[in-house]
């Protein structure tokens, strides 16, 4: 999974799609990367249709493809990728399933996707789509989209990564130790400060409405302090700031981000599914709509 050695880069050539073009090149610079341009087709395709000729394609009825092939060959010609190694991957099937597929036969490591517009995931492409990516597939997703606060940036022509402020949100549960793991390992590697956040605003009203204890209510805290502790710990020689909060997740997450400057937000996707309280799962895909910054799913394997 990391260090990222084959990236993962789906498009329908849509504007909003071209967003993640600038963190699949810094990452594939960054890590000496090989970028995979998929797009997928519903349609029948004949069979090694990216070595087919124009001419070919044309007798059999499949002009179609001519335009696809341009425009994966345009995209992979962006300046951004000059230096890296570049393949071409055209597939049938629906672009969720074969996005999986491909993860699993190109070992991608890293997957840089698109999603639609902050009001939600609409289009079939950078909706659903992203979502079922989000809950099919192993490896790392780094959502994007057009208009949104990133991390990289051009210096004598060449593109870095500027990840100075990375933000992890946990349930503090096992199901976010990958997610954990990998945003130690990326702040410890590009010297950022870690923002770990936890968020008590809706266990605190569940307890409430169970009239509990004042009692109570301290030692959960007392326990929250207790394992972000540790995990301040487990990122040694890392900049780690903790912070607990009693409001609502989605709320927290979006001030932080903001007074913080954050660059990059990492979540677990599975967290969910041991707790009510967590701030993943159906947590996970209102982050990716929601999100001003640049959000990184990590499945706990």
């Amino acid at each position: 999974m990391y260090p990222f050695r084959n990236i993962l880069l789906p498009t329908n050539f849509s504007p909003n799609c071209r967003s993640a073009i600038k963190y699949a090149a810094a990452f594939g610079h960054r890590y000496g990367a090989a970028i995979y341009l998929h797009n997928a087709q519903e349609g029948s395709l004949p069979p090694q249709a990216l070595l087919l000729s124009d001419r070919t394609l044309s007798e059999h009825g499949y002009d179609w493809i001519t335009a696809i092939k341009k425009e994966l060959k345009e995209l992979s010609e962006h300046p951004l990728f000059k230096g890296l190694n570049v393949h071409l991957l055209l597939s049938e099937g629906s672009a969720a399933s074969e996005i999986k597929r491909m993860t699993e036969v190109y070992n991608i490591d890293l997957i840089t996707m698109a999603t639609s517009s902050k009001s939600g995931l609409k289009s079939r492409f950078a909706g659903s789509c992203a979502v079922d990516v989000m809950l099919s597939t192993n490896c790392p997703i780094l959502f994007t989209r057009t208009a949104m606060h990133d991390f990289v940036y051009h210096h004598h022509g060449e593109i870095k990564l500027a990840l100075n402020r990375i933000l992890f949100a946990t349930n503090l549960s096992q199901d976010d130790e990958a997610a954990k793991r990998l945003a130690i390992q990326l702040a410890r590697d590009n010297d950022a400060e870690l923002k770990v956040l936890h968020c008590l605003g809706s266990i605190i009203k569940y307890f409430s409405a169970l009239s509990l204890s004042d009692k109570a209510h301290e030692h959960l805290k007392e326990q929250a302090f207790i394992k972000l502790d540790e995990i301040r710990k487990e990122a040694d020689k890392v900049a780690v700031e903790t912070i607990l909060s009693e409001d609502r997740f989605h709320q927290e997450l979006e001030r932080i981000s903001t007074e913080k400057e954050i660059d990059l937000i990492v979540i677990g996707s599975d967290a969910h599914r041991s707790s009510g309280f967590s701030s993943s799962g159906s947590g996970a895909e209102r982050v990716i709509r929601t999100a001003t910054r640049p959000v990184l799913v990590v499945k706990n394997l």
